[in-house]
């Protein structure tokens, strides 16, 4: 018998054939699970590979829409550009053509205004002519008329009366021909002794005397009425205003009717400042409907209750400003935008995710889940350990490093997403339980 032969009874190599049997059972089982495993994640591979040629299929279709969109835009803005271009040709012949016409009918109008001003000058010169004549048959009328009349002032009249009346006549029409004297606007009379002295040329140039100063008279004697007017006048549109009552006999001064109507514009003048009743009522009617108020009654109370909230509104905006650190000048949209920013800063705090994640509001709700994960978690990561020390020594016999890798990090994935599922279903147990 040989040295290097063991001997063995019935049972040990029962026991040891069954171990083998076992080994090799769990080898072809752990075999059949691993190649489980990876047509599992070969099939997710090419799941995602899937769906990413379908998402880029569809991104691609995508951007041939797009491209046909912008080449129809741009063919609608080249058939535009040309439309537009047609349009100005058109528009510049016709231009062409209106300035072509006017330019005719300029130098039409031109040649026209050329045989007026020749005309004109000729008629100036004509009328310079005839004025001239004219002038000197008045300075030899004139002359000849003075002529006569110092020859029959000499027969009938003293030198020394002429020359006085002569005198006065001469102030009174300096007066009446003076820069300071009024309009004369007056008709020469047909009396016998005029159309006479017309006739015969006896004209000694204060003819025109009469009639101004029986125009200045009839001016003068109408202020009196005119005053009566304005009187009637002032105490219809401001009776509280008194107003000294000047005596008949005496003269109406310009100045007193000047007062009056000063008066009455200045009145008139504060009573256009002042709204009107209809504009009251108005202004009221409005409050009414902007703020519905039913009554007149209403109207103060609503009021007093706009200025509250208004009061209260200011000290709020105050209030946010100077929390927020923001200028008091800064319009409410500054303010707004600030807010804005604070409420979005705070969603995306961790407290808001962990409430998301937890699926829960409360505190105490959150504390009671996380001591269940304590509770529970451990147990499940001992088992996913052992799972994975199981995994892994046979993955790193055959040489799947990057695949067990993949496959440990979906088992991570999957630990969390458990316990997740695990702590949602907990709290709704407890939910109907309640």
């Amino acid at each position: 018998m040989s040295t290097d032969m063991i001997v063995l009874d019935k049972q040990s190599s029962l026991g040891i054939r069954l171990a083998l049997k076992t080994l090799v059972d769990d080898t072809e089982r752990q075999q059949k699970m691993m190649h489980g495993l990876i047509e599992a994640n070969r099939q997710d591979d090419i799941r995602q590979e899937r769906g990413r040629a379908c998402r880029q299929e569809q991104r691609a279709k995508e951007l041939e829409n797009v491209v046909e969109n912008i080449k129809s835009k741009i063919c609608q803005l080249e058939d535009e550009c040309i439309a537009k271009v047609c349009q100005q040709q058109n528009q510049v012949k016709e231009l062409q053509k209106v300035q072509q016409a006017s330019q005719t009918k300029y130098h039409h109008q031109n040649e026209k205004l050329h045989e007026q001003e020749e005309t004109i000058a000729r008629l100036q010169k004509e009328l310079h002519k005839v004025g001239m004549e004219e002038q000197q048959r008045v300075a030899t009328q004139n002359k000849i008329f003075c002529q006569f009349c110092k020859r029959h002032c000499v027969n009938y009249l003293s030198n020394k009366n002429i020359s006085l009346v002569l005198k006065v006549l001469s102030k009174i029409d300096s007066v009446i021909s003076s820069p300071r004297a009024p309009l004369v606007i007056y008709k020469w009379s047909k009396g016998p002794v005029q159309n006479y002295m017309k006739e015969n040329g006896q004209e000694c140039g204060f003819e025109h005397l009469p009639p101004t100063v029986e125009m200045w008279a009839d001016q003068l004697m109408s202020l009196k009425d005119l005053h009566r007017s304005l009187r009637k006048l002032s105490v219809e549109l401001v009776p509280w205003h008194t107003i000294d009552t000047p005596n008949i006999t005496e003269c109406v001064r310009v100045e007193d009717l000047q007062f009056i109507v000063d008066t009455i514009l200045e009145e008139v003048e504060n009573k256009e400042k002042m709204p009107s009743l209809q504009t009251l009522y108005a202004i009221v009617s409005h409050f009414q409907k902007l703020f519905d108020v039913t009554s007149l009654n209403g109207v103060y109370p609503r009021m007093n209750e706009v200025y509250t909230k208004l009061g209260e509104m200011t000290n709020a905006m105050r209030n946010l400003h100077e929390l927020l650190e923001l200028d008091h000048s800064a319009p409410p949209t500054v303010l707004v935008n600030t807010v804005g920013k604070l409420c979005k800063v705070i969603n995306e705090n961790v407290t808001g995710q962990v409430e998301q994640l937890l699926g829960t509001q409360d505190i105490q709700s959150i504390i009671n889940k996380l001591e269940e994960h304590e509770d529970f978690f451990p147990v499940f990561q001992a088992l996913i350990q052992d799972l994975l020390c199981v995994l892994g020594k046979s993955v790193l016999q055959n040489g799947f490093s990057q695949k067990f890798s993949t496959f440990s990090g979906r088992i991570n994935v999957l630990c969390v997403y458990t316990v997740m599922v695990f702590v949602g279903l907990n709290s709704k147990v407890r939910e109907w339980g309640q």
